[in-house]
């Protein structure tokens, strides 16, 4: 049990697989998508956008904001690779699809306001913008 632990300290926590880092970039992101969402949020009611639309606009915004996560999550890593950016677009699904979760359990969520199109989009969005926010940290550095 102990060659256990120790290789997957050797393989991941030695190695540059920094998860304080990591989180930072999630929070970040998830940080900025907030403000940016009241913003764009106290612009839409004024407009008569469909929920398709809406959608659209918010899958747009998470994606644009999670380069900037997987940047710092990069950025502030001991070692500069694309796996912190890859992990960064990965807990952002894991987030969502757990608060996803949570309104369909708690009966506030419409299944059919999003588009199966725009779900394929967001979920490859959310894994290559912290990829690519990844990428220019480490040619950044």
């Amino acid at each position: 049990m102990v060659d256990k632990k120790q290789s997957f300290k050797t393989k991941y926590l030695d190695k540059g697989f920094n998860f304080t880092s990591i989180i930072t970039g999630i929070i970040i992101t998830f940080v900025i998508c907030f403000f940016i969402s009241l913003i764009t949020y106290t612009i839409i009611p004024s407009t008569n956008l469909s929920i398709l639309e809406i959608n659209l606009i918010n899958t747009i915004e998470v994606i644009g904001v999670s380069v900037i996560g997987g940047f710092i999550a990069t950025y502030i890593g001991k070692e500069k690779q694309l796996l912190n950016g890859i992990c960064v677009g990965l807990g952002i699904i894991l987030i969502s699809i757990i608060s996803h979760v949570y309104l369909i359990i708690q009966g506030h969520s419409n299944l059919d306001s999003s588009s199966p199109i725009i779900t394929l989009f967001a979920t490859l969005g959310y894994i290559l913008a912290p990829t690519l926010g990844s990428y220019l940290a480490i040619r950044a550095t």
